[in-house]
């Protein structure tokens, strides 16, 4: 042996193989580069799984017939076969799939889609959209009338949708600039939170409004209250998730909070 791992053999030949491939063998390079070797392979694998042939299969999605190249023993190697990434992707995901899927991503049960029909804030006509569990809620029929509406809501400098209004009340202050006031013993315990493309930390922490952002624009609250650091809660990203809409405290337990929060942060003037 080349190296100093430790494995359980249960062939000799086994044994033999991990020794003539292994990384530390100084002779690795010459068997790679020795063609009566890879003769010898292939013809090892030619006897034991057959020879490679063309079969002729087809698309589990668009049924389009094509040609893969396998060895003969192996034939079918899958269980479904697809002619292009494209096709292999858009193959339909079962509903227990999708548990697992939301399951890992959110924590949450999966439930199934259902139609809502509301009427559009802008118009006034009603409209039906598909409901899916983890999305929010439509509120604009189209694109026309979100367009129509954001325009209308800069000519009076007052948002009207949920995706304006919550841009102006997202926090923007440093949590470094006020250590007496949140918990960061939770961001060094959990960390915080990264979706399962971006680092997957799905327990990590987030910042929660205490004063919901759907409820300050149902109510219109000017954005600047909600978006004060004293509106401002660190919690599990599961536990915001689940929070959904809902406030932690009311808009007057908010009011408090900002006056107390200016009083004491706030340089006295001279």
């Amino acid at each position: 042996m080349h190296c100093t791992s430790e494995f359980q053999f249960t062939k000799t030949a086994d044994k033999a193989n991990h020794s003539r491939w292994c990384s530390s063998n100084p002779k690795l390079v010459e068997y790679k580069n020795n063609p009566n070797l890879t003769v010898a392979v292939r013809q090892s694998k030619d006897k034991k799984y057959g020879a490679k042939k063309d079969f002729c299969v087809t698309c589990a999605k668009c049924n389009k017939d094509f040609t893969v190249s396998e060895r003969e023993l192996q034939f079918p190697k899958k269980k479904k076969y697809f002619c292009s990434v494209k096709c292999g992707h858009s193959h339909e995901i079962t509903k227990e799939q999708r548990r697992q899927i939301s399951s890992t991503l959110t924590g949450l049960p999966y439930a199934d889609p259902i139609a809502v029909t509301k009427n559009c804030i802008h118009c006034n006509k009603p409209f039906t959209y598909i409901k899916h569990y983890t999305k929010r809620d439509k509120e604009i029929c189209s694109t026309a009338c979100t367009k129509r509406a954001n325009n209308k809501a800069k000519q009076v400098g007052q948002p009207t949708t949920i995706k304006s209004y919550r841009a102006d009340c997202a926090f923007k202050f440093s949590l470094n600039d006020y250590p007496e006031e949140f918990n960061f013993t939770l961001i060094e315990t959990y960390g915080w939170y990264k979706p399962k493309n971006k680092g997957d930390n799905l327990t990590g922490v987030s910042r929660d409004h205490a004063v919901s952002v759907r409820y300050g624009l149902d109510n219109n609250l000017p954005a600047a209250h909600l978006a004060h650091p004293a509106n401002c809660v660190l919690m599990q990203h599961g536990k915001n998730v689940s929070k959904g809409t809902a406030n932690s405290i009311t808009y007057e337990e908010l009011l408090n909070k900002i006056s107390e929060w200016d009083k004491k942060y706030t340089p006295q003037s001279t």
